[in-house]
């Protein structure tokens, strides 16, 4: 039987063991990680599954291309535009070639309308043949001017024999092949609105960015280097 000890004033008390708590209606357990308990009526929550990590890439650097800027601080063009002085050269040369080659046409034709009136047997004929050759040198001249330069412009080469001569060609805004109907819209801007006015249409190329004369600002076309 043990005796009560007397009460001690300034005796201390002693510390109580401290348990660890466990849930209410829930056995002690031992060397487990306590366990996250569900509101009472609701069914236990499975556990979301650990999926390993995804290994880490190193993402590919591009290097981005820094526009070019020319003197007067706009985007440089990515064809350089053709000088124009080899532009009035190359000019010149065509309407040399093209002269020859309707000089050409022109002398066969008369030619053989001359052997016509000569067949004929008389001088009536002759003039009547001359009357006619007359009247078709125009139009055979308009044409072939048209002709070559249609032919040649939406062509491989893209330029005409003078401008190949001194390294230019035509092309688009794009930078690819003229059609003909901007081949045709060029000739007829050139021949009936850049010529009038001591040919001024012609001097706007000095002052555009892409040294397009008038004609080429009308039919949407680039004269440029090769």
């Amino acid at each position: 039987m043990n005796t009560p000890q007397p009460y001690q004033p300034n005796q201390q008390p002693q510390p109580q063991p401290q348990y660890p708590q466990q849930p209410y209606g829930y056995p002690q357990q031992q060397g487990y990680p306590p366990q996250q308990l569900q509101p009472y009526g609701y069914p236990p929550q499975p556990q979301q599954p650990q999926y390993p990590q995804q290994p880490q890439y190193p993402q590919p650097q591009y290097q981005q291309q820094q526009p070019q800027y020319n003197n007067y601080g706009a985007p440089r063009l990515p064809f350089e535009p053709g000088n124009f002085f080899l532009r009035f050269l190359a000019w010149i040369i065509d309407d040399i070639i093209v002269g020859l080659i309707t000089a050409v046409i022109i002398g066969v034709l008369w030619a053989f309308g001359l052997l016509l009136g000569f067949l004929a047997g008389n001088a009536g004929g002759m003039l009547l043949a001359g009357v006619m050759l007359w009247f078709i040198t125009i139009p055979v001249g308009v044409f072939t001017f048209f002709a070559y330069h249609i032919k040649l412009e939406t062509g491989p080469k893209q330029a005409t024999l003078g401008k190949q001569l001194l390294g230019l060609k035509i092309v688009n805004e794009r930078g690819t092949t003229i059609n003909a109907g901007q081949s045709i819209g060029r000739i007829l801007s050139m021949v009936f609105l850049s010529s009038l006015f001591f040919c001024i249409g012609y001097f706007i190329a000095l002052f555009t960015e892409k040294r397009q004369a008038l004609h080429d600002l009308i039919a949407g076309t680039i004269v440029i280097k090769r």
